[in-house]
């Protein structure tokens, strides 16, 4: 008993220290919307009615989905040159079981064209999602690289607020 408990406790301690440690960071952003002056309208009694209101956990929810939408993943993809790194691009991990298959011809390891290979790897490891039913949004990314960790989602902000500048209707705030 104590032998095989020994045993189980080697092999455990052998595959935790052979694993890399996967770091993950996020973002947040409040979202809210405008309340320009000009897009004010009053009520029957004269009030000003404040179009904050109007921007409900649908709206929020929408915001999520746009800043993780492919074409601003992507462009991150592209600052960050993910597809040269084997984390995110796996084609350039061959090992020998591979280039056996591929030199058979039942698997080919450039099937699919990198960049969208590199996106899929991406977007399992960002999560976009709303908190609660608060405005707002939480922009997280998993990686071996802890820069690039916390750089990531950061970047996805940058690139998705820059999308939006010019554009009537929300406003948000990367904290």
């Amino acid at each position: 008993l104590l032998f095989g408990s020994l045993l189980i406790a080697g092999i455990t301690f052998a595959l935790v220290q052979s694993m890399s440690p996967r770091f993950r960071a996020d973002a947040q952003v409040f979202v809210e919307s405008r309340d320009v002056q000009v897009t004010r309208s009053r009520d029957s009694t004269g009030e000003v009615e404040s179009t904050r209101a109007a921007l409900d956990a649908e709206g929020v929810a929408s915001v999520a989905q746009l800043i993780g939408s492919r074409d601003n993943v992507l462009q991150v993809v592209r600052d960050f040159g993910l597809m040269d790194k084997p984390e995110f691009n796996p084609a350039l991990e061959s090992g020998i079981v591979q280039d056996l298959l591929a030199l058979a011809g039942l698997a080919d390891p450039m099937e699919e064209f990198a960049e969208e290979r590199t996106l899929q790897e991406v977007q399992n490891a960002l999560s976009v999602s709303q908190i609660g039913d608060s405005r707002i949004i939480s922009v997280a990314f998993a990686s071996k690289d802890r820069t690039l960790a916390a750089q990531v989602p950061n970047a996805l902000v940058q690139v998705f607020l820059s999308g939006q500048t010019g554009t009537p209707g929300t406003d948000t705030t990367a904290e």
